[in-house]
């Protein structure tokens, strides 16, 4: 049988058009795009039997001609490729809204995305009547990759404004209904900007009758707004898919609680993604933390492990983080002279091997501490790149605490012993003694830290105020009630602000 591309039908399918922008309309084509597709499924839905599933000629000209449906593992290769179940696609194309023609510049702009950022692969749709593109999102060394629909539109300024064209409103509508999430793309005079979908809905369903759908230029996409929407794609979507687990953890945690130490093996929760296994021991550290900080008689000291922007974006999107640092400095505040004070470990060698987005948001985690009133201090010295999570209570006890890096999702114990108070301590004021955050006031500091981290301080502080003028609230929206952008929009303002003092 012919392998040729198929004629397009009088009646097509769903299918059938989101595989015309990928040109898989021959079955040479398609196998080649559903066996990357079934890898992907097979890694994000540890079903591994779906990485060798094959298709047949017969098999795919029935499906596309919506004559048959794909049997379970096929099925859920295709559902997690395209994001709609079979029947949907298998369905009827007909009558589904288009956008308008994308000039071949926007396009090509759009495809410069996967070359920009090392863990971005960017595939935009061609104005295809109710389809989006394709965004997939990898880790760096931890977290696991998840994929977004995004539609590109070409945007017309008003002001400080883009607006998406009334003509591909119904298009949005569409795009903008379904459950998953995705994301708009406004293409103006080569600048890319990025906009939630549910924003575009909210907008979109105003009583005004001629509702408008306006973009921020603050919104643009380059390495602050990849940075937070990378990190929040990448922990939402982890979050969202392991909301039933997370749940059906709590019995187990509670007995956790109990133990004055404990290190569960990350083995012990298979089924938990690597973000959620990183908001579950960071969580955990703080409960510990802070319930043996109850009885505390002095200020306490903190160790941070958090050496890379995967790491760090916890303190900048995660509830228990905020309330952490909020209950920390109601119980400590200032006393006397005496602040509480935060030490990290970041490495040249470490810099060196991060790209700019993780530095940016690295960067952001540190002055998230400087604006909750904490001292920081870096050390750049590689013999202290393994030294765990701890806290220490001057005189009284160390707890440690931490889930970064290691085989446990958390290792916590507490020593009053005067030989491990002395090793700590000792820790700190090497730390203290030898930070690169120099300086008598936030600015001087994280000036300091900006140039450590290979960031211009101008454009940072210059972009910060521009986004934060408009808020990364406006350009994003989390779907899990474990996560928030308040911080982010409040350390925004608060980095702008340095450069004005």
């Amino acid at each position: 049988m012919s392998t040729a591309a198929v004629v397009e039908p009088q009646n097509p399918t769903l299918l059938w058009r989101r595989l015309q922008p990928l040109r898989a309309t021959s079955w040479s084509a398609f196998q080649i795009h559903f066996a990357q597709a079934a890898r992907r499924a097979a890694h994000e839905t540890k079903n591994p039997r779906l990485a060798t599933l094959a298709v047949s000629n017969n098999s795919f000209r029935r499906w596309i001609a919506g004559e048959q449906m794909p049997r379970a593992d096929a099925r859920a290769v295709l559902e997690h490729w395209f994001g709609q179940s079979v029947e949907v696609l298998l369905g009827p194309a007909m009558g589904l809204p288009a956008a308008r023609t994308l000039p071949d510049d926007t396009l090509t702009l759009a495809r410069t995305v996967s070359r920009q950022w090392a863990t971005s692969t960017l595939t935009p749709t061609e104005s295809v009547p109710g389809t989006g593109g394709h965004w997939r999102l990898d880790g760096v060394a931890t977290f696991d990759p998840t994929d977004v629909t995004v539609q590109l539109y070409e945007a017309r300024r008003r002001g400080e404004m883009l607006i998406i064209d009334p003509a591909d409103h119904e298009h949005l509508r569409h795009l903008a209904a379904g459950s998953g999430r995705a994301l708009v793309i406004a293409a103006h005079e080569g600048e890319l900007h990025l906009l939630d979908a549910a924003h575009a809905r909210r907008h979109l369903a105003s009583p005004h009758p001629l509702p408008l759908v306006p973009v921020h230029r603050s919104h643009r996409l380059d390495d602050l707004t990849y940075a937070l929407t990378w990190a929040l794609l990448l922990c939402d979507d982890a979050l969202l898919a392991d909301d039933h687990a997370l749940e059906d953890q709590q019995e187990a945690l509670e007995q956790y609680r109990q133990l004055p130490r404990s290190a569960p093996a990350r083995a012990s929760m298979p089924d938990l993604r690597a973000a959620t296994s990183a908001f579950l021991g960071s969580e955990f550290c703080a409960r510990h933390i802070l319930g043996l900080l109850e009885d505390a008689g002095t200020v306490p000291l903190f160790w941070t492990r958090e050496q890379r922007g995967e790491q760090a974006v916890g303190w900048l999107l995660f509830r228990h983080k905020h309330a952490y640092l909020r209950a920390a400095g109601a119980r400590f505040g200032v006393r006397g002279s005496r602040r509480m004070a935060r030490a990290f470990c970041i490495p040249a060698d470490t810099v060196a091997g991060s790209d700019p987005y993780e530095r940016i948001l690295l960067f952001l985690a540190v002055a998230l501490m400087e604006l909750h009133g904490l001292d920081v201090w870096v050390s750049a010295d590689e013999a202290y790149a393994g030294v765990e999570g701890f806290v220490l209570v001057p005189g009284e006890r160390a707890i440690v605490a931490n889930w970064v890096a290691g085989n446990a999702m958390w290792r916590v114990d507490a020593t009053d012993a005067p030989g491990d108070l002395l090793g700590y301590e000792q820790l700190l004021d090497d730390a203290s003694a030898a930070s690169i955050m120099r300086g008598d006031n936030p600015g001087d500091r994280l000036r300091a830290l900006s140039e450590h981290l290979a960031l211009d301080w101008a454009w940072l502080t210059g972009r910060c105020g521009e986004l934060a003028a408009t808020g990364a609230s406006t350009m994003l929206r989390p779907r899990s009630r474990h996560l928030t952008l308040t911080e982010v929009d409040r350390v925004l303002a608060f980095v702008a602000s340095l450069e004005r003092r």
